[in-house]
């Protein structure tokens, strides 16, 4: 059988230098053993990039080549061939879009990251590069036990995600962030980490209530899959927004973003709230009964 190959994106941002990787293809192989190689087949325009053989990278070959104004997107024809008798390959298309350092962009630079052994809690993705970058609209993946919209078979399971960008709030005031996945995630507000629904556990939702001013608000969101189903889900609620699935419109990333920043003092968590709807239960929790809100040193009527 031959390789399997997905269409990806990457991205140049004017000032970058020769050599510098700006997206990477990778294909599965059904026969699981087999050498893959990889080459630019067509539209690569003045030779501006060049690729890795071996490990699918791309990286920037003749960066005077590259000009917003008068190309701002390469469609670069990539074929992965195996080693086989006969050999056989694949083709997909990898964008490369051009942008300059200071472009904001909608949705949420999303990094998927392959694990090559069973893991049962998130792993330190500081010093990791993840396997596929791209950018999610929002964080809406309902559970599931086939691999996410866009993702190859292999990502059913032993996976992780990391989820960067900013919301934007057009009115000050005290939200309620819910991260609701299976199994374990964390969010992180202005570099302060405000949700912890870590562990292995079926469809479990956690909440936040922040008190946030107007404006662009840092988001890092971290989540693993082990086995089974897969799911993850970040919804809002406020005095004037009912509870729903944070809707793109709200969601940006810069283009050169920032995975880490600093916790911001204009952060406030107000309460931390567990929440279940009953369809499953709990795992390694300390939350009362699935049909109660609990709120450390909160009551609801200290909420309302």
């Amino acid at each position: 059988m031959p390789p399997s190959l997905f269409a990806q994106t990457g991205m140049f941002v004017a000032g970058q230098e020769i050599g510098t990787i700006v997206a990477k293809m990778e294909a599965f192989d059904p026969n699981f053993g087999d050498d893959i190689t990889y080459a630019i087949t067509d539209g690569n325009l003045n030779s501006a990039f060049d690729m890795n053989p071996s490990t699918g990278e791309v990286n920037i070959l003749n960066p005077q080549a590259i000009d917003k104004e008068v190309t701002p997107n390469f469609y670069l024809q990539i074929t992965a061939t195996d080693n086989g008798e006969p050999q056989e390959s694949d083709t997909q298309c990898l964008t490369i879009t051009v942008y300059n350092r200071n472009d904001y962009l909608p949705g949420l630079r999303a990094e998927f990251f392959n694990e090559t052994r069973s893991i049962r809690q998130l792993p330190d993705l500081s010093d990791r590069s993840p396997h596929i970058i791209r950018t999610d609209a929002w964080i809406n993946y309902q559970k599931s036990s086939q691999a996410w919209s866009g993702l190859p078979s292999e990502y059913k399971s032993n996976f992780v995600s990391r989820h960067t960008g900013y919301l934007y709030l057009e009115s000050p005031g005290l939200y309620t962030l819910y991260l609701n996945s299976d199994d374990g995630s964390k969010l992180w507000v202005n570099g302060e980490q405000v949700i912890n629904n870590s562990g292995l556990h079926a469809m479990r939702e956690r909440a936040a209530m922040l008190e946030l001013g107007a404006g662009y608000h840092h988001i890092r969101l971290e989540y693993f899959e082990r086995t089974g189903w897969a799911g993850l889900v970040l919804s809002d609620s406020s005095d004037f927004i009912e509870k729903q699935v944070i809707p793109e419109s709200i969601f940006n990333h810069t283009v050169v973003q920032d995975i880490y920043v600093p916790s911001k003092q204009s952060t406030q968590v107000i309460a931390n709230i567990g929440i279940t709807d009953g369809e499953e239960e709990w795992l390694d929790t300390d939350y009362d009964d699935e049909d109660t809100w609990f709120v450390e040193d909160y009551t609801l009527e200290d909420m309302e």
